[in-house]
């Protein structure tokens, strides 16, 4: 009882004004790209990152920590009102959001989408706050060739990023591989891939890559996509009476919470998987199958709660392993990078006040979302308003002033275009941007693990790894891990010829 009270008096103590402002502020902005149709959390993040590098290392973080909690939520506004879901997480609020709303009831199905958010981002901050200290202090066993079979277990999540190609995805991110070998090489310092450019001797810019790759391509996808304006002229407010959802039921919020954090942890599967297989449990489970998706507020309960609930499930493999859960830890894994932490064990022990200052922000987080979620409804609603255009001329500012700030150099402009291009391409023909980023980011892991196991293996690199339990247990899961979606995509292969 001790220790816990220590804890969450030392996860208050963390949190300062700083903090709690650049909280707020990325649950307001969060929100705010969520809301709007085709954005998302992915593109609130990589659009802050920019922001973040003069900024103390827990409000840097806590920031995109808000934005991430606000834009997984802020898609089902957009699910309820439009019938289009602001975030692919928010797909399948929808089906029983929207219906509610048909029916006169989009204020009761907002309310229980905020309260359901809130309840799924506590129950995985509590499980961040749990888990991840434990599993770091497993992984300081790891040496060299531990790390760098992690790594490679992080990058066989990029086998399922393929939008149902496998082998998009492994190309994808190899592409992402070989950008991250440009500049100078780890271990002698010799330059490589340059092009004879000095701007490139320390390598591809992390800022204009991930700009780029998802802020600029996005916007040329969403030209190409113009999105109606929402019209109603029906007032949408708070119903308290909602909230009585967070005891009648209980069980069906924990629930898809469990679902959310499991799923979260997995890389590469994401809200989306957890947000469903939570929805089909809720209807396998309920005593009235045959009312959901005709406005059931037990449906959006379960995606709700377990899509919110990945948030903090993604963040346990980041933190203390070193491998992102989704695209969206990916992106402020390279935001920790840019405040010189590096992800993985040692941070639990080098770095405590900065950890504890995360947990605290990713917990408070939860709190501030359902207040703030609920006030900012009626801004929101008339966001959707705005002409889609102007919303994106201001989005491609913010990416050229974003970018040029971090190292004011005209070459990081280039670069933003460049992998704006790479990124509209990618998605035209179903590579994956996000796998592309796994690549870019774990890349450098990869690779001085891999030399360094080399040296110290001494020519026996089998050997060596065989002889060390915990490798070879990561390297059995990075075979399934490989196998896995080459046998799902067999299976769905021959369920269509069939």
């Amino acid at each position: 009882m001790s220790e816990t009270l220590q804890i969450l008096l030392d996860l208050g103590s963390s949190v300062d004004l700083a903090t709690a402002a650049a909280l707020v502020v990325g649950l307001v902005l969060g929100i705010l790209i969520g809301v709007l149709p085709g954005m998302g959390p992915v593109l609130g993040v990589a659009l802050a990152i920019p922001f973040t590098f003069n900024m103390p290392p827990v409000p840097s973080i806590a920031l995109l920590i808000g934005i991430y909690q606000g834009g997984n939520y802020g898609g089902a506004i957009t699910a309820t009102v439009l019938g289009i879901p602001g975030t692919p997480m928010a797909a399948a609020t929808l089906l029983d959001a929207h219906p509610m709303a048909l029916k006169g009831k989009a204020s009761e199905a907002v309310t229980l989408a905020s309260v359901s958010s809130f309840f799924g981002t506590s129950f995985s901050a509590i499980a961040l706050i749990l888990v991840a200290p434990t599993l770091a202090e497993f992984a300081l066993r790891f040496g060299p060739a531990e790390t760098f079979l992690l790594a490679l277990l992080g990058l066989t999540a990029i086998a399922s990023l393929g939008e149902g190609s496998t082998v998009k995805g492994l190309v994808a991110g190899l592409f992402g591989l070989t950008v991250a070998t440009i500049g100078n090489d780890p271990i002698t310092g010799l330059m490589r891939f340059n092009f004879g450019l000095t701007e490139l001797a320390g390598g591809i810019s992390l800022v204009p890559m991930l700009m780029g790759i998802f802020a600029v391509s996005e916007l040329l996808i969403q030209i190409e996509r113009p999105v109606r304006a929402w019209q109603s002229s029906e007032r949408i407010g708070v119903k308290f009476r909602m909230f009585r959802t967070l005891w009648s039921r209980f069980l069906g919020h924990t629930r898809a919470s469990a679902i959310g954090v499991t799923i979260g942890t997995i890389p590469a599967v994401g809200g989306v998987a957890s947000s469903f297989l939570a929805y089909k449990l809720a209807k396998d489970f309920s005593n009235h199958p045959e009312t959901f998706g005709k406005g059931e507020p037990d449906g959006v309960i379960a995606s709700e709660a377990a899509n919110s609930a990945t948030t903090g499930g993604a963040m346990i493999p980041m933190l203390a392993l070193g491998i992102p859960g989704d695209p969206v830890v990916a992106i402020m894994m390279g935001g920790l990078l840019i405040q010189g932490l590096t992800p993985g064990p040692t941070l639990f022990f080098t770095n405590v006040e900065v950890l504890t200052g995360i947990f605290a922000a990713f917990l408070v987080g939860a709190v501030l979302l359902l207040p703030i979620g609920l006030a900012s409804i009626p801004i929101f609603l008339r966001v959707l308003r705005t002409p889609f255009p102007t919303l994106l001329a201001g989005v491609l500012v913010l990416s050229i002033i974003g970018t040029f700030l971090v190292q004011q150099y005209i070459v990081d402009l280039w670069q933003l275009w460049l992998f704006g291009v790479i990124g509209y391409a990618m998605r035209k023909t179903g590579f994956s941007v996000a796998a592309a980023t796994i690549g870019f980011v774990l890349g450098p892991v990869l690779e001085v693990n891999l030399r360094r196991t080399t040296i110290i293996a001494d020519g026996d690199f089998t050997g060596y790894i065989l002889s060390r339990p915990i490798a070879l247990t990561i390297l059995i899961l990075v075979a399934l891990a490989l196998v896995f979606p080459l046998v799902q995509t067999a299976i769905l292969n021959r369920g269509k010829r069939i």
